[in-house]
Parts: C-alpha cells; sequence; structure tokens
C-alpha cells in the first residue's frame, strides 16, 4: 500500500509538457459569422479566457 501511494504522488509531480498551439484560419471560420448571440457561450464570448462558475452553467 504504502509503495502504491509513493509511486502516485511520483507520477502526481510530473508534468507533460504540450506542444505550443498553432494558430489555424480556414474556410470554416465563415461559419461562425452569423451565429445568433443567444447562442453565444460565456466562455467563448470571453475569447476563452474566463468560464461561468457552475450555477450559471446551469442557468
Amino acid at each position: 500500500m504504502v509503495l502504491l501511494m509513493a509511486a502516485t504522488a511520483n507520477l502526481s509531480a510530473l508534468e507533460v509538457p504540450l506542444p505550443p498551439v498553432a494558430e489555424w484560419h480556414g474556410a470554416s471560420e465563415q461559419l461562425l459569422a452569423d451565429v445568433p448571440a443567444e447562442w453565444i457561450t460565456p466562455a467563448e464570448a470571453s475569447g476563452f479566457r474566463t468560464t461561468p462558475d457552475y450555477a450559471s452553467t446551469l442557468a
């Protein structure tokens, strides 16, 4: 049991580096131009800088 906990602690300390996000622009971006405002999520409205809390998500 102790060995399992020690192994788990070591795994949680590892950080997996991710590659940088590649900027992408394509034809499908034109599909977003006429999205009705009521369909835009709070995260999309903030440019994905913030997300709503739990209560706002359920509203």
